[in-house]
């Protein structure tokens, strides 16, 4: 997002390797959905529920009295359970819009915590007031206040993680509500969590969600581990000299099929296409990293029953949750011009547009990456004659068919591509030699590269897909600006920060941050001497 100096407070992403963070914050004015967070919130719909939707700044859930729709942290990932503070706080701002009444003990919109195994209890947020559940669920403290009106704040302390701890709810900043945690392994069930939204099928209603918080110690994300496909092998590979380090061949690949892309679900696993020797008419599929197997969904069709001749590009949009690819459709020429996007259960491609070039040209994308804007890239790989390569870059709206004036991006076969999101570096599979490149989105080039194996490796496969786990949005810090320029965000003690300005993220990377500047638990002002009239702001975090 574009941002002129003259403005008062940024919302900007903070891209970071952070190990681990102590307090879960979502926000609305950031853009991000809370399921995109790291880590994320779990999004529980039922099939009925119309599934939560942006509006008026804000995350509408909206469901009926038949079903529920709600976040949970913790429940969501058991793998990763939260760690319960001693005194557990929760903050949420939002507006109950509208609700239906069918039994005195649940409310169209609530917030619910399980501190430790079958201890917990919920905030209940009804038409004309507010209660807290009493043991098995049943009403207990109760107050009359505005729910409907305007958005209003609610925040909730624990102090304590045993049975009949007290609990204190402030409206507004004002202690409305006390009363104790109860037991129930049938109702509040036995994994540590924190849940809002609709969280029973026995209300329904409309509620407006513009932030919500919690100190529950939120743990480490996944290790950082770039994933290639060499034949029907997964393997993972040293960023640092390229190296491939066999996990074996996956079973579910047709035999004499190789994986051809790869691009990261948020379900832990990778979707990905396979191919036959021939190259031609490909097949969806998913990876699972973890039991390193595949999947296959089916070949890829137009919807008409058609085969889709060849992919090139594979790409997981995750603001709009949707799979794309470019393809071709018909076998005409060598390029793939042709967005579409991926069902992911049936494999069936739905086309978006040709994209097209200034001059009517059809693009062909060799790749397609989604930057963090929502944006997407496409690399064209072309011949420049004396067995040499370059690679151009177009940026693409997935709405829109015409693409941008293609930019230089690097000298070389950049072949598929994985973009860190941490670091801004991509990385690249030079499959004809099998190796493995790196560079930044900067028009320098690339920076290095390694080999990856020898032809007698992996059944003698080249390097094709590519693909980092899912990474979930960073979290964010609220920048500010003073005269002069400052620009300052709020630090935490111990922490290292580096401020980065510069007129186009997609050109930039995270080559040319400001010194590092240590927190100390206040705000950190830093001047930019730059005079350009729009900047782009984000700070790196280091802990």
């Amino acid at each position: 997002m574009k941002t002129n100096l003259t403005l008062a407070t940024l919302i900007l992403a903070a891209g970071l390797s952070v190990t681990h963070a102590r307090d879960s914050v979502w926000d609305a004015t950031t853009g991000v959905s809370p399921e995109l967070l790291n880590p994320p919130w779990g999004l529980y719909v039922e099939i009925s529920a119309v599934g939560p939707f942006w509006t008026n700044g804000a995350v509408r859930i909206e469901s009926t009295s038949s079903d529920y729709e709600y976040y949970d942290q913790a429940g969501y990932h058991p793998a990763r359970p939260l760690a319960m503070p001693a005194r557990l706080v929760i903050e949420a701002r939002m507006r109950l819009v509208s609700g239906t009444r069918n039994s005195a003990t649940r409310a169209p919109a609530m917030i619910s915590f399980v501190t430790q195994p079958a201890i917990g209890s919920a905030l209940n947020i009804d038409v004309d007031g507010i209660f807290l559940y009493s043991s098995g669920a049943g009403h207990g403290p109760h107050t009359n206040v505005d729910t409907t009106l305007t958005p209003h704040t609610y925040r909730i302390e624990v102090n304590g993680l045993a049975l009949g701890s007290e609990i204190k709810v402030f409206y507004d900043g004002t202690n409305v509500l006390t009363g104790t945690t109860w037991s129930s392994a049938a109702l509040l069930g036995n994994t540590p969590r924190i849940v809002w939204g609709d969280g029973t099928s026995a209300e329904g209603g409309v509620s407006d969600w513009y932030s919500f918080y919690h100190n529950a110690l939120v743990p480490a994300a996944d290790e950082h581990v770039l994933y290639g496909g060499i034949g029907n092998y997964l393997v993972t590979l040293n960023r640092t000299n390229g190296m491939a380090a066999d996990l074996g061949p996956l079973p579910g690949i047709p035999s004499g099929n190789y994986i051809r892309t790869m691009s990261p679900s948020p379900d832990g696993q990778f979707f990905a296409t396979v191919e036959p020797a021939s190259g031609y008419y490909p097949s969806l599929a998913k990876i699972n990293p973890a039991t390193r197997e595949a999947t296959v969904i089916g070949p890829l069709t137009n919807g008409a029953g058609g085969l889709v001749v060849w992919l090139e590009g594979l790409a997981y949009n995750a603001r709009e949750r949707q799979i794309y690819g470019s393809v071709s459709l018909t076998g005409s020429g060598s390029a793939s011009p042709v967005l579409v996007t991926l069902n992911p259960t049936t494999a069936v491609a739905t086309v978006v547009c040709t994209v097209t070039n200034a001059s009517g040209g059809q693009v062909d994308m060799d790749s397609i990456v989604f930057l963090d804007s929502g944006e997407l890239v496409g690399l064209d790989v072309f011949y420049v004659g004396g067995g040499s390569y370059n690679t151009l870059a177009y940026e693409v709206y997935p709405n829109r068919s015409l693409a941008s004036t293609g930019f230089f991006f690097a000298v070389g076969d950049t072949g598929m591509p994985a973009l860190d999101r941490r670091t801004g570096r991509w990385y690249f599979s030079q499959y004809d030699a099998r190796r493995l490149a790196w560079g930044n989105i900067a028009y320098e080039g690339l920076q290095g590269s390694g080999v990856t194996h020898s032809t007698s490796d992996f059944g003698g496969g080249r390097l094709l897909g590519l693909a980092f786990p899912y990474d979930y949005a960073h979290p964010y810090l609220r920048l500010s600006i003073q005269p002069g320029v400052q620009v300052g965000w709020p630090t935490l003690a111990n922490w290292n920060y580096q401020l980065q300005a510069c007129a186009d993220l997609a050109t930039c990377g995270w080559t040319n941050c400001g010194p590092v500047v240590p927190g100390n638990g206040q705000t950190n002002w830093v001047p930019d001497s730059t005079a350009a009239a729009q900047k782009f702001y984000r700070v790196r975090v280091e802990d």
